[in-house]
């Protein structure tokens, strides 16, 4: 992945980032809720990071 597709893909990870704001933000939190949605925000990241190893390599 190269710096260009990463910063097109941060403003997913930032929708996603209030969703979890929100799921927390709330009297009667979902903690299940919480966690599917931080865990969903960590795989996209972690996909990110994968991919920009991936280009890196290929570059060397």
């Amino acid at each position: 992945m190269t710096p260009e597709e990463a910063r097109d893909r941060i403003e997913e990870v930032r929708i996603e980032l209030r969703k979890c704001m929100r799921s927390v933000s709330i009297p009667d939190v979902d903690w299940d809720e919480a966690d599917r949605c931080v865990a969903g925000v960590q795989a996209l990241v972690t996909d990110m990071r994968a991919q920009t190893l991936m280009k890196a390599l290929e570059d060397k």
